[in-house]
């Protein structure tokens, strides 16, 4: 698309120990890749947005933390895939969490377009619904340290990666505080 402007967001690595951020009131995640990723794998099923209370979000962070693990693990090869040419049909998309102070935090899919060092730039795929200044299609650069899991959809609608979203798929937050 020749000529259209867009507005490109840095986003800086996510903050360890920001105050201001703990406690998160509130975390919208969605647990699988979006509707773009729908168009390329027709059968690849539809984001699920959920919102999570303080004590939920905690939990579901410990119950994510192996598959997140997992998919840090398996990102250079996917990247090392990407970086190679993907074929026909295929797309890469990583899976990070936007931050707005104080406390909120979104997790987003981002179809990679480029890796220039250790930035990845892509498009927001996913409908943000609860930080502003974010809008599907918008260009992001974020920090390779900021990728939480990665997902390669087929045409076929099967797809590789995305072991954070198959978990989520199935999990069911405890109405209950979690401690």
């Amino acid at each position: 698309m020749f000529g259209r402007k867009t507005k490109e967001l840095v986003v800086p690595p996510a903050a360890k120990n920001d105050p201001l951020r703990v406690p998160q009131l509130l975390f919208l995640c969605c647990a699988i890749a979006g509707s773009a990723v729908a168009q390329i794998a027709p059968s690849t099923p539809q984001d699920r947005p959920s919102a999570y209370a303080d004590a939920q979000l905690q939990a579901m962070k410990k119950a994510i933390a192996p598959y997140v693990a997992q998919g840090r693990a398996t990102y250079p090869q996917a990247k090392a895939r990407f970086l190679a040419g993907l074929p026909a049909g295929q797309a890469f998309y990583v899976r990070a969490t936007l931050h707005e102070p104080p406390n909120l935090e979104e997790s987003v899919f981002i179809q990679v377009t480029s890796i220039e060092g250790n930035l990845l730039v892509g498009e927001l795929n996913s409908q943000v619904q609860l930080l502003h200044g974010y809008r599907k299609g918008q260009v992001l650069r974020i920090p390779e340290e900021d990728v939480q899991d990665w997902v390669i959809p087929r045409p076929d609608g099967t797809e590789e990666g995305n072991v954070v979203g198959k978990f989520l798929d199935n999990y069911h937050p405890s109405p209950a505080s979690a401690e």
